[in-house]
């Protein structure tokens, strides 16, 4: 974190000296997006969630198509993975049970268990810019970016759905064989009903995406312009970092992100965002280019006539 501090105040003091240059405008952009923490799961169906998007930079075209971007953008991803399975456990060392062997077997029933996965990210996207008038007024900018970036918060919450949990046992107690199949009855052995669970994903934290914007910018006037687009990024950095075996052990859930259920995480976003921009000078507008053809030649029907009748 100490790093991306020091970058931010870099990049402050950078663009401080920059804004003085003639093309050089301030922007600011609000979006939705839908987003995916694209897990790879073995089992389960993976749904896709909306979020924010915020974004504040700077930016300066060098040339009167080409130009760099610069700035921080902040979005939540999110998505939905709904799990119907049944996961057995066996051999599971008990200390309640008063039996000479005090072990059981468990099964775990999802059913129907909808689980969220958040992240709340902020990146540092670095954009090459091409951008070309349509019309006397309307311009159309297009954006390649790659960003270095961090995650600020990992969670997950189930919001539907729970898991039925049984045990069986095959133990002798004093003496005698005691046989108990599929028991949802003890509930203070924690068997029966479960669900609502939340906590905080581990997931790596440092990343690197790459990014693509189409915008339609329209001025207001010399220093102010609307602007509206589409946008999307894909997360190269796999963000997984642990495979707990089970997702639920009895005690405790982990979230599917972190269980043996998911193999790799690449989140992506794509959608839609609209702001305004501020150019620091005003604004020269591209103008048709001036006919410097050189006047057109007389004919020679029009070259008599004014030799002999314009005088």
């Amino acid at each position: 974190m100490k790093y991306v501090i020091q970058t931010i105040l870099i990049m402050t003091m950078a663009l401080g000296a920059w804004a003085q240059q003639k093309p050089t405008f301030l922007e600011l952009n609000a979006g939705y997006d839908i987003h995916e923490v694209n897990m790879k799961v073995s089992t389960g169906k993976k749904y896709n969630d909306g979020g924010l998007m915020l974004y504040v930079g700077y930016g300066r075209y060098f040339s009167d198509k080409w130009g760099i971007t610069v700035g921080l953008r902040y979005y939540e991803e999110k998505s939905d993975v709904k799990h119907d399975f049944v996961d057995v456990i066996n051999d599971v060392y008990d200390d309640q049970l008063v039996l000479d062997k005090v072990q059981r077997d468990m099964e775990l029933d999802y059913r129907s268990l909808k689980e969220r996965t958040t992240e709340k990210v902020l990146s540092l996207p670095v954009a090459l810019c091409f951008h070309k008038n349509l019309g006397s007024k309307l311009i159309f900018e297009a954006r390649a970016s790659l960003a270095p970036g961090v995650v600020l918060q990992q969670e997950y919450k189930t919001v539907s759905g729970d898991i039925n949990l049984t045990y069986s046992y095959l133990n002798t107690y004093d003496g005698y064989t005691v046989e108990v199949e599929h028991v949802t009855e003890l509930i203070g052995h924690g068997s029966g009903s479960k669900g609502g669970f939340s906590g905080n994903t581990d997931l790596r934290q440092i990343f690197v995406t790459a990014g693509a914007d189409f915008n339609l910018i329209y001025p207001l006037s010399n220093h102010w312009s609307i602007m509206a687009g589409v946008y999307g990024s894909y997360m190269f950095t796999n963000q997984k970092l642990q495979d707990v075996e089970h997702l639920f052990d009895g005690r405790d859930y982990v979230g599917t992100a972190q269980s043996a259920l998911c193999s790799k995480i690449h989140p992506y976003n794509f959608g839609v965002s609209a702001g305004l921009r501020y150019y620091f000078f005003k604004t020269v507008h591209n103008k048709l280019p001036e006919d410097r053809r050189p006047p057109k030649l007389m004919d020679k029907a029009d070259s008599l006539y004014y030799m002999f009748f314009d005088k």
